[in-house]
Order: structure tokens, then sequence, then C-alpha cells
């Protein structure tokens, strides 16, 4: 199926029709859409890595104009249509203390 041209919604955009229509199915396409932009960022990171993993072990597989690269390409063309997908404050990883760990992961009982 071809579409036809449009302008992606941005994020701004999709929370303002979310306030501005209370309708369920509006509401429904609303989150299917910010669903699926925010399952493409994960899949681009997943297939980032694997891509990085090849490249590194084959790298013939991952060479420009293969169709490892030509879907490497058209995810980053994707998200950058969608324009800011997440801008959930991101949290720094926690620090673990090990020498306070007991021998299977949890906190020793001094």
């Amino acid at each position: 199926m071809k579409f036809p041209e449009f302008d992606s919604p941005t994020l701004a955009e999709l929370r303002e029709w979310w306030h501005k229509h209370p309708d369920t199915d509006v509401r429904s396409l609303i989150l299917e859409v910010q669903s699926h932009r925010l399952e493409l960022l994960e899949t681009r990171e997943l297939f980032d890595e694997g891509f990085r993993q090849l490249a590194a072990e084959h790298g013939a597989i991952t060479a420009a104009g293969t169709p490892l690269s030509k879907a490497r390409v058209r995810l980053a063309i994707e998200i950058r249509r969608a324009g800011e997908i997440d801008d959930t404050p991101k949290r720094p990883p926690a620090v673990v203390d090990f020498q306070k760990m007991g021998s299977h992961g949890t906190p020793s009982r001094n």
C-alpha cells in the first residue's frame, strides 16, 4: 500500500490531541502511534548492536548496499521522520557496591 506524503505529528501534537479529544477511538490511535514509535526506537537500538557485532566479525554482510545496511538506513529515516519520540528523563544506571553484596547478589547481613 502506498501512502500519500504527509507530515508526521510531533510528540507535542499527539499530547495536544490527547487533551483535546477525549473520544476513546482517537485516544486509541494516539496510543497506537506512540507505542509503535517507542518500539521503533527499541528495535533500532537492538538492530544497531547486532549490526556492530556482525560488522566486526563479517564485514561484507554489513557493507553499504546490502539488505542489512538498507534496513538500518530505513530505520534511521523512519525515526528521523517521526521527530522526538521519547522525552522521558533518562535515569543514570544504579550504582552497585559489590563489596556490600552477598554471594547471590543480595546485601550481606553484617
